[in-house]
């Protein structure tokens, strides 16, 4: 009887992809937070990696260009925005 593990390409596929979603989002919180600072055309590729921690290339993984970066950006604030303020509407 052969025992081991298995190989299982689509599973690391799935957990690398879930991994990406993770960055993305946390790469999108903090550009947020930045935006609120320096304005969404302040908001660069280079500034946003220095605060994270990541490289511009990192980055580019992710966000094809300063513009899809800064779409992405307003759709993350909007729904932070969103959230918190069902999260203070009042219960009946």
């Amino acid at each position: 009887m052969i025992t081991g593990t298995v190989n299982h390409p689509s599973r690391a596929r799935r957990h690398q992809r879930a991994d990406g979603e993770r960055t993305r989002a946390a790469i999108l919180r903090a550009a947020a937070s930045l935006a609120t600072v320096d304005g969404l055309e302040g908001l660069s590729i280079g500034h946003l990696a220095a605060a994270i921690g990541m490289s511009k290339s990192g980055l580019y993984a992710h966000f094809g260009s300063k513009q899809e970066l800064q779409l992405a950006t307003v759709e993350e604030a909007e729904r932070i925005f969103d959230r918190d303020r069902a999260a203070r509407a009042p219960r009946p």
